[in-house]
């Protein structure tokens, strides 16, 4: 037999996430089924270039074999043209770089 733990999700999967991370740092979640989605919220500055990177198992940053980032809503919440990424990190990895056209709170995932 097969025991699936109950596990609340980490993070939400829109705008309202609890999880905020600073420029210049990092964080871990977890995919807790195949449909989940983690957002991240982040304050941009407009016209500053960005560089997320979204690691998994080729860059040993993560578990996930071909982790995409899906896109990046700006603080009007307008997606972020070009933010969406599946593979141009290491390997399999994500990668975005791009430049807001407003500052404030933007919402990834």
């Amino acid at each position: 037999s097969v025991t699936i733990a109950n596990s609340a999700d980490d993070f939400s999967a829109n705008s309202d996430t609890i999880s905020e991370i600073e420029v210049g740092h990092f964080v871990v979640g977890n995919i807790e089924e195949s449909a989940d989605q983690d957002w991240h919220s982040v304050i941009l500055e407009a016209n500053e270039k960005y560089t997320i990177d979204l690691m998994g198992t080729d860059s040993g940053g993560g578990t996930l074999n071909d982790p995409q980032i899906i896109s990046i809503i700006d603080a009007l919440g307008a997606d972020i043209e070009n933010s969406g990424d599946d593979d141009s990190g290491v390997g399999y990895d994500s990668r975005v770089v791009f430049i807001p056209n407003v500052t404030g709170k933007s919402s990834l995932y």
